[in-house]
């Protein structure tokens, strides 16, 4: 299988990197094919609501880095996202992102894939709640299953490791894929 990372946070090596990393090591160590791409390192302008994405071919217009990582999104079987908690919600890298994947709702390209969404956040669990909900409900518009998910605590760089379930949790579910 082929694992696609999917890195929402600005800061490389941080807690949401580690938790992501954890479960594309596992994923690799059972065998799959695993990437991470950095959302930040691509030009991915907002969505403009023009709806020209609804009709064939189901393309967005909006000129920039966008198509490198639909086609990347294409050949995936398994997307790994991962996002701090800013505010209540994903970063604003990760929410563009989703906002501009308007056009696999209309012609269902990632339907019957799944996904595994990590968080990091001062208060866990309590915290990241509404990040959880907002990637079910957003990824069940896709047809992609949200087959799983870890919400780390976490807030200064390097505490994911003291929270030795969600990082156990990370690598149980690379390793099941």
């Amino acid at each position: 299988m082929r694992i696609l990372g999917i890195m929402g946070s600005p800061r490389k090596g941080g807690n949401t990197d580690t938790l992501v990393d954890a479960v594309l090591k596992a994923a690799g160590a059972a065998g799959h094919t695993t990437e991470k791409i950095r959302l930040g390192e691509h030009e991915i302008r907002p969505c403009v609501d023009c709806r020209i994405c609804k009709t064939e071919p189901f393309v967005c217009p909006v000129d920039d880095g966008m198509p490198e990582i639909i086609g990347r999104l294409e050949v995936a079987d398994v997307l790994v996202l991962g996002t701090p908690v800013y505010w209540c919600g994903p970063t604003g890298q990760m929410k563009t992102f989703f906002d501009r994947l308007r056009p696999f709702y209309s012609d269902r390209r990632l339907s019957g894939k799944r996904a595994i969404l990590t968080t990091a956040a001062a208060d866990g669990p309590s915290e990241s709640d509404l990040v959880v909900e907002m990637f079910r409900r957003s990824l069940g518009f896709l047809d992609v299953e949200l087959a799983g998910f870890v919400q780390g605590k976490a807030y200064d760089r390097g505490e994911i490791h003291l929270d030795v379930d969600a990082m156990a949790h990370a690598q149980a579910l690379g390793a099941t894929l």
